[in-house]
Parts: C-alpha cells; sequence; structure tokens
C-alpha cells in the first residue's frame, strides 16, 4: 500500500506528465485527498489575504498530474484513458466513473504488471498448447523452435 507522502511525491515528482502506467487505489485516493486539503486551505488563506489567485494558480498546477494520476488508475484497473472523458458526460459523469476509480486492483494487464501481487502472473496451464516441459521459456527458444520445425 502507497502511503501518503510517496503518493503525492509520485504524482507531482515521478509522474507529473506520465499517463502510462498503473496507479493503485491507495496512491490515487491519497493525492487526491491531499490536492482538496491543499487547495481548501488555499481557499481560506487566500479569502484573508486578497484575491484568490494563489488558489486558482495551485489548482491550475495540480490538474495535470491530477488527470494523469486519475488515467493511471484506470489503467490499474484494466481500462482505457478514455474513460476520464466520461466526467464530461452532466450530472451522471462522475458517478459513472467513480465506482472504477472505487474498483481493486486487476492483475496484469496491457498497462504493465501488478503491483499488488508482486510478480507477474503465470500463464494458465490449460492455454498452453504443449506440454509443460515442450514450451519455450524465450523469444529465442521460440524462434529457433520455429526455424527448425
Amino acid at each position: 500500500m502507497t502511503g501518503p507522502v510517496e503518493a503525492v511525491k509520485t504524482a507531482l515528482v515521478d509522474a507529473y506528465w506520465q499517463p502510462e502506467g498503473r496507479a493503485r487505489r491507495s496512491e490515487y485516493w491519497w493525492f487526491t485527498a491531499f490536492t482538496l486539503v491543499a487547495y481548501a486551505l488555499l481557499v481560506v488563506i487566500g479569502a484573508w489575504i486578497g484575491p484568490p489567485l494563489i488558489a486558482g494558480l495551485v489548482a491550475v498546477a495540480v490538474s495535470i498530474p491530477h488527470v494523469t494520476c486519475t488515467i493511471r488508475r484506470l489503467h490499474d484497473i484494466g481500462r482505457s484513458g478514455a474513460w476520464y472523458f466520461i466526467l464530461f458526460v452532466p450530472f451522471i459523469g462522475g458517478l459513472l466513473l467513480l465506482p472504477m476509480l472505487l474498483k481493486d486492483s486487476g492483475p496484469d494487464n496491457e498497462y504493465g504488471p501488478s503491483e499488488k501481487y508482486g510478480v507477474p502472473a503465470p500463464t494458465p496451464q490449460w492455454l498452453s498448447l504443449a506440454a509443460p516441459s515442450e514450451v519455450p521459456t524465450s523469444t529465442d527458444e521460440r524462434r529457433t523452435e520455429a526455424s527448425a520445425g
């Protein structure tokens, strides 16, 4: 599980512009909580000081990593980042996206290996056409077998 400091560091420093890869639930929700609290504090401070210019600038600066973190969260459950655009559907877009963001991490998928399970998921035996001892383990062995056979 990703802690709050690591989640904020990942979103703001390590993966600011990167929608590739996966973000577990903990990373996404810790970063979302951080952005909401930071923005609320800046709005309150801005109301005391004067125009809420600082809060507006922070909102703009944090919107990019929040979009990329949301896209990585969708990747974690095996969905395309294009599902993010469902937010633009009036009234129900957020309600349709919320269950996806709450869903538990899926196994390895086309967006990368799952950090939750630690190791890549093994290929089920029934998917293999050959006996276990005959299954090539590397691409080079497959090429050798294809050219020899």
